[in-house]
């Protein structure tokens, strides 16, 4: 994730900036909260006239950990090639949170946090005639 800065810092006429980076931004994964996803104070404003050093893409997104899993199970039914099956689909089976919506604009508020989380997990049930 790109941490910016708004205004024209270094008076070019510009909008869009990047800060000072003075520390390493990333948190371990058992450190991070939806309120504190990596760490605000590894970023400080660049000098007047000064364009900040931060590199691209510093702050490093969290990963995915979802799981999908699917049950069927097939009856079969009193013709030829007649049958019923019952599925059972859990989406986010384990309800791992994963965060989104980070917010990144350095000195803004809540900087360093994330506003919201992928769905929760979902079941979903059917049954699916054959004939």
């Amino acid at each position: 994730m790109n941490v910016t800065l708004s205004g024209d810092n270094a008076g070019v006429g510009g909008t869009f900036y990047r800060p000072d980076l003075v520390k390493n931004p990333n948190l371990p994964s058992g450190d991070r909260t939806r309120l504190r996803y990596f760490d605000p104070t590894a970023f400080a404003q660049p000098a007047p006239g000064k364009f900040g050093n931060s590199g691209r893409n510093v702050v490093r997104q969290g990963g995915v950990n979802n799981w999908d899993i699917s049950i069927f199970k097939s009856f079969p039914l009193g013709w030829e090639g007649g049958r019923f099956e019952f599925r059972a689909e859990m989406f986010n089976a384990f309800n791992h949170t994963q965060w989104t919506g980070y917010r990144t604009a350095f000195g803004s508020t809540g900087f360093g946090s994330a506003t919201g989380a992928r769905d929760a997990r979902s079941v979903q049930m059917g049954l699916k005639l054959y004939w």
